[in-house]
């Protein structure tokens, strides 16, 4: 996507990532632009928050811009996504998050 990409936009690109049976998880990194409120994007990226549950496929969100996203993050936060500062953070969790669900299901 582009950064001429409003907040419905992503929420669309987000549920075709979705929805597609090759992806167990979305790692959704965006700098949003200065014409549209971060706010706007985590809206429309948290109306596919229960999706995301129904499916079984987290979303990890890492929006760069400092503080002016704070409250985006809050907004993503309270619909269970984890927000990052940086990508890489992001992607260790992620990659915890792999981890952990390998060795619980190798208990079975």
């Amino acid at each position: 996507m582009t950064a001429a990409a409003d907040g419905p936009q992503h929420a669309q690109a987000l549920e075709v990532v979705l929805k597609d049976e090759n992806v167990d998880a979305v790692l959704l990194i965006s700098v949003p632009p200065t014409f549209l409120k971060p706010e706007e994007i985590a809206q429309h990226i948290n109306t596919k928050a229960e999706l995301a549950k129904q499916l079984g496929k987290p979303i990890f969100a890492c929006f760069l811009a400092g503080k002016w996203i704070n409250e985006a993050c809050k907004m993503m936060e309270s619909e269970g996504i984890p927000t990052f500062e940086m990508p890489q953070r992001a992607a260790r969790a992620l990659s915890n998050l792999i981890k952990r669900t390998n060795y619980l299901n190798s208990l079975k």
